[in-house]
């Protein structure tokens, strides 16, 4: 999704595969776990989207939140970015990591320090190529996760805008 966001705000190098109309402007709403099927099931949920006219995607294989959500920041599949799954197993820990929490499975220890998600996942996010580009880029999202593992690893390079409900994050995008 993002890197069609990118052409059509006129990036130079990213692929159009969604095939956007050029913009000045936009704004993406990520829903976790809201697919095609599951709005065309339940129109009645989401009235206005299940009215739009669009296809569906595929997602990357697992189609889990912290595997889905690191291509949709950084625009490639699992095995590129790294982050294959919701807990993966780190050879060099000794443990399983759970990678929304950026913490060994059933443990409350941080592993920022140890794990740097910008050593772990090197390559350019969407929001750091939008930024070099000359995009300003702001992501409103609950503030928790500002400077979390996940959010540095797949999702830096934007303005990180801390919200706290729907009606925040609605405003915030409306500001830009």
């Amino acid at each position: 999704v993002l890197p069609s966001v990118l052409a059509s705000l006129g990036v130079p190098g990213e692929q159009n595969p969604l095939g956007l109309a050029d913009v000045a402007r936009t704004v993406v709403l990520l829903v976790d776990g809201m697919g095609w099927e599951l709005l065309r099931r339940h129109p009645e949920a989401a009235p206005f989207l299940s009215s739009l006219d669009g296809r569906p995607l595929t997602a990357g294989f697992p189609s889990t939140t912290a595997t889905s959500i690191s291509s949709f920041g950084t625009g490639l599949p699992p095995g590129a970015h790294g982050l294959t799954g919701y807990t993966s197993y780190v050879e060099e820990l000794g443990d399983s990591v759970n990678w929304l929490a950026w913490r060994p499975v059933g443990s409350g220890t941080d592993l920022r320090e140890r794990l740097v998600p910008e050593d772990l996942q090197p390559e350019p996010t969407a929001f750091e190529r939008a930024a070099d580009a000359g995009v300003a880029v702001t992501m409103a999202a609950p503030g928790h996760f500002d400077g979390s593992g996940l959010t540095r690893s797949v999702l830096r390079g934007a303005r990180y805008a801390g919200s706290v409900g729907w009606g925040d994050t609605l405003a915030l995008a409306a500001d830009g």
